[in-house]
């Protein structure tokens, strides 16, 4: 975070990392940072993804639950 703040991937990465620690309050921070970010030209993390389906897996349902649990609860 300190060499990059503001690159995406680096967001992205931190908000799983803080999912997998079941922080979801940072995770959900670092995913509201990244959507005011503009979205840098490829994935920097395609490679490692494409490497390992069962980590890009993980990091996809990470990320869905921190920015599902971002949204208003529409019941209350």
């Amino acid at each position: 975070m300190q060499s990059r703040p503001d690159w995406q991937p680096t967001l992205e990465t931190l908000a799983c990392c803080y999912g997998a620690l079941n922080r979801w309050d940072d995770a959900r921070r670092c995913v509201a940072q990244m959507s005011g970010l503009p979205r840098p030209a490829g994935d920097a993390l395609a490679p490692l993804k494409d490497r390992n389906p069962s980590w890009r897996d993980q990091m996809t349902d990470l990320l869905w639950t921190a920015r599902r649990s971002e949204e208003p609860d529409v019941d209350s």
